[in-house]
């Protein structure tokens, strides 16, 4: 999904090599996280492997987008990612919480978990300061930067 989502803009401009290259490092990458995986015989180091792999590509495709295809500063383009990944941290720490609290039934583990992932993600938007642009995207105003969101509602 990662590189799907690079894969287009490299093309637009016109660094298919560079993509290339990058979807070769990555295809490297998630065979030895799952070949690892295998070795240990158990499913969930697979899953960890794997996903330690696609965050790995994330950073590996948008480093190689953002250094080589569009010739900026990739740590500028981390900093602007900050507030995303406290978001994440909040609410993967809130989800990992909310696993250790046993609830039979699956409808109603669903339901707890998922209200405290949306509490947890509602209070890393909040805490962030992020909220704002939320409420400027969902009622399709300007934001102070003079752009204009449209959400197509």
């Amino acid at each position: 999904m990662i590189t799907s989502s690079t894969g287009a803009v490299f093309q637009s401009l016109g660094y298919t090599k560079l993509l290339f290259k990058t979807g070769l490092i990555n295809s490297l990458i998630t065979i030895i996280a799952i070949t690892i995986g295998i070795l240990y015989k158990d499913i969930s180091v697979v899953a960890m492997n794997v996903t330690i792999a696609y965050m790995l590509h994330f950073f590996i495709a948008y480093y190689v987008l953002v250094k080589y295809g569009l010739e900026n500063n990739y740590l500028e383009f981390i900093k602007k990612m900050i507030p995303d990944f406290i978001v994440v941290l909040i609410t993967s720490v809130a989800l990992f919480i909310a696993t250790l609290v046993q609830i039979d039934g699956l409808i109603f583990s669903i339901l707890y978990k998922g209200t405290i992932c949306l509490t947890a993600f509602t209070l890393g938007l909040f805490v962030t300061k992020q909220h704002t642009m939320v409420l400027h995207l969902v009622r399709g105003k300007k934001l102070r930067s003079g752009k204009q969101f449209d959400i197509g509602l």
